[in-house]
């Protein structure tokens, strides 16, 4: 009898037990103004700037523009967000950044729909497509265009951190698609210096006479001064020049192991006295280099100055110069 009642409490016991626990249930983590913490970004904000290549054609290629929602709760609502291309922050980013980007022109891009919306308990907004023509950029060079989230839904917040997209765009050419030049009307009108090397030449006119098997070659007998060497050269008439070709001294069916331009920087001028463009380039030791200025320019003198040489060679060496 005594073990019976034994059983009878313990059992009691179990059960009580058992409907405390079943009356006990997980606690709810709940975030006080849990709207306070939900923000709209844009996702390709966190790769600043977002560099894209197209080929130089006069087509018009998508960017994808869109926009995320981060927070403690999916939104209850539809989420508005407007965007906009802002190239007012061109100068900013380059002040901050040091660089010299310029902008995108305004007919290389197109942006009409630029409404988007996060629906009701998702994080991604649809798509929006942001349409460039790299034909229409002044260049190969990059150019900025800057994509800002104007507003969103007055409920909810921007992340100015992740609010402005910087697409730094360039155009590029898989196959040069311009002829060169006309150089009947060329003229050589200064260069550092030159020498007479008998059946190759020497000669600076050498570097622009058609002639792969002469060269402009500088001193070298009575002196030999070392780099930087230069060459100014008079189109005859004002020209659209996108680039140059810079042909080196062969040995052979070979490139010559030493002298031939490796670090050069390129002028140009309208007038021959005030030079409006200056880039620098560095170049294999090939036979024939294709060097292309930033941005298609109208010029009508062009001036090299080589300042390195390949085996790092007192004496530079060039075959022809050619532009396109």
């Amino acid at each position: 009898m005594k073990r019976r009642s034994l059983y009878i409490v313990i059992l009691i016991w179990l059960i009580s037990l058992g409907g405390m626990l079943s009356s006990c249930k997980p606690q709810e983590f709940v975030v006080p103004d849990a709207g306070l913490y939900s923000k709209v970004f844009m996702q390709s904000a966190t790769e600043n700037p977002k560099e894209i290549e197209f080929e130089m054609t006069d087509d018009w290629y998508d960017i994808s523009v869109g926009a995320g929602f981060g927070g403690v709760d999916l939104p209850s609502s539809p989420v508005t967000v407007n965007f906009k291309v802002d190239l007012s922050l061109v100068g900013s980013f380059n002040e901050e950044n040091g660089t010299n980007y310029p902008a995108a022109p305004n007919e290389s891009y197109d942006f009409e729909q630029t409404t988007a919306v996060i629906p009701a308990g998702k994080t991604n907004s649809n798509t929006l497509a942001l349409r460039v023509n790299p034909s229409k950029l002044t260049g190969i060079m990059a150019h900025l265009l800057p994509v800002v989230i104007e507003s969103a839904d007055e409920s909810i917040s921007i992340n100015d951190e992740l609010r402005v997209t910087y697409y730094l765009i360039r155009g590029t050419y898989s196959v040069n698609p311009y002829e060169r030049l006309d150089r009947s009307n060329w003229a050589i009108v200064d260069f550092s210096t030159d020498e007479n090397e008998n059946s190759q030449g020497g000669r600076a006119p050498h570097a622009i006479d058609g002639d792969l098997n002469t060269i402009w070659a500088t001193q070298w007998r009575d002196a030999k001064p070392r780099p930087p060497h230069f060459i100014t050269i008079d189109l005859g008439q004002e020209e659209v020049v996108h680039g140059l070709f810079i042909r080196g001294r062969m040995a052979g069916d070979a490139p010559r192991d030493r002298g031939n331009p490796k670090e050069l920087r390129v002028e140009t001028s309208e007038n021959g006295t005030d030079w409006i463009y200056s880039q620098e380039y560095s170049v294999p030791n090939d036979e024939e280099n294709e060097i292309w200025f930033d941005y298609t320019q109208n010029v009508r003198y062009i001036k090299i100055t080589v300042n390195e040489t390949h085996m790092d060679f007192y004496q530079t060496h060039i075959s022809e110069i050619n532009a396109f």
